[in-house]
């Protein structure tokens, strides 16, 4: 994997990004902290499909002197809420053991 930094706050290493998708999975959601584009943040959520599979992503963005990681992780419910009722309508059911 080739890393390429795009703000101070990009993840550059494996053991960090392997990190950040222990987080994601842990929590259903994923923060962009301006880790992309200075000043921007986001929040995103999975949608998924009948079969399980992964078809997109729930995402609200904006810049960081609206969307504070406080503010993001308070719409995390919502998000997720949302991205839950889209992946239901496309006939997900849920994980299944």
């Amino acid at each position: 994997i080739k890393f390429t930094k795009e703000t101070d706050r990009t993840i550059t290493g494996l053991n960090e990004l392997r990190a950040e998708i222990n987080d994601v999975r842990a929590c259903g959601y994923a923060l962009d902290r301006g880790e992309c584009v200075e000043g921007i943040q986001c929040i995103s959520a999975p949608v998924y499909e009948r079969n399980r599979t992964f078809v997109a992503a729930l995402t609200i963005i904006g810049p960081s002197t609206r969307l504070s990681i406080s503010r993001l992780k308070e719409l995390a419910p919502t998000v997720m809420a949302h991205a839950e009722d889209i992946s239901r309508r496309l006939g997900y059911e849920g994980a299944k053991n």
